[in-house]
């Protein structure tokens, strides 16, 4: 199947709101049982394909203990944040590996993963040793690994309010006036703050028709190796990916994957929503089919309150009922309408598998 047929296969179903009815497939972590070719394909990959075996699983995708595994944790060690990184508004996550004892602790830690730089490294390394599983099943294979995150609280991210009353201009459709009030107040010494206004600036820029100059500013922003707010390029790339997606450069959406995979990592699902959608539905026109389905997969799971925000093994009920909006909207889908676009476009995939 050519590119203009899969775009004709799948746009009516990108831009437009559906009602997700009560017979809504799976609440739960959704498998694709539903669609049988989609299903055919997974099972036929499973074995030299380690996403699609992946996909097949009951697993959460980006979870912190980097499941499915053979063991369960039996607590969360919680690291303090480094006070330099705090005060300077840098968020990061480091990858622990390490090897589990019979006793159900752990030892020979080491740094396999870390963003930005090494400044949660020593934090991590330290915490990690308290980390403690049990055997979900008898296995030989000990080498595990555990993702500790360090997110800000929004306000110690470093956005001012004034970024706020321009984004306000940005949904009243008013983009000159809301170029001018960023353009009035990015000339801050701080980078972080100065950038931030850089995105409305982009945002007013796309939509008065200033596009390569828009979708220009976004990509240096993201690719600022000096530039260390992820939440900076959080909002950047989330509308980048959205940009590029409306002008149909889809390889472009693709190349962004390991930024929209290192940010993923950190959290702020809700941010990408529609990135890892755009990124699925650029994957199948470019004909990486278990590449889509894993990005579909993901954009099902961060839109439905019981998928997102599920408990997992070790992980402090507290912290959970605090930041989880399942307790907003218990037994329902806290996105429904980009939820729905999802399984639209899952059941068009599911037609020519």
């Amino acid at each position: 199947m050519n590119l203009t047929s899969k775009k004709k296969l799948l746009i009516p179903f990108l831009f437009l709101s559906y009602s997700v009815l009560a017979s809504t497939p799976s609440l739960g972590i959704y498998i694709f049982d539903e669609y049988q070719n989609i299903h055919n394909l997974l099972k036929e990959k499973e074995k030299e394909d380690p996403k699609a075996s992946l996909l097949l699983s009951n697993a959460k995708l980006y979870s912190i203990d980097y499941s499915p595994s053979s063991f369960i944790r039996t607590n969360r060690p919680n690291p303090a944040y480094p006070t330099q990184q705090s005060q300077d508004g840098i968020e990061g996550y480091a990858v622990v590996t390490f090897k589990i004892n019979d006793d159900g602790s752990t030892s020979d830690h080491y740094i396999s993963d870390s963003n930005p730089r090494e400044y949660f490294n020593e934090a991590s390394l330290e915490s990690a040793k308290n980390l403690r599983y049990a055997f979900g099943q008898l296995t030989d294979k000990r080498e595990h690994s555990y993702r500790f995150i360090y997110r800000l609280n929004e306000r110690s991210r470093k956005v001012p309010n004034g970024y706020f009353t321009c984004l306000n201009l940005i949904k009243q459709a008013r983009f000159s006036e809301a170029k001018d009030c960023s353009q009035k107040r990015k000339t801050f010494s701080d980078e972080v703050v100065s950038d931030v206004y850089k995105v409305i600036t982009a945002e007013a820029d796309y939509y008065l028709g200033n596009k390569q100059e828009a979708i220009d500013a976004l990509f240096k922003i993201i690719k600022d190796e000096s530039q260390e707010s992820f939440y900076l390029k959080t909002l950047a790339i989330a509308n980048l990916t959205t940009f590029l997606f409306y002008e149909e450069r889809f390889q472009e959406i693709i190349s962004l994957e390991n930024m929209l995979d290192q940010i993923r990592k950190l959290g702020y699902q809700e941010q990408l929503i529609d990135s890892h959608y755009y990124l699925g539905v650029s994957h199948f026109y470019s004909g990486n089919n278990i590449d889509s389905l894993f990005y579909l997969k993901l954009s099902l799971q961060d839109t439905n309150c019981k998928q997102t925000f599920r408990l997992e093994p070790g992980e402090s009920f507290i912290n959970w009922k605090k930041n989880s909006l399942y307790r907003l909207y218990p037994d329902k889908i806290c996105y429904s309408d980009f939820y729905a676009r999802s399984i639209k476009t899952l059941e068009a995939i599911n037609r020519v598998i």
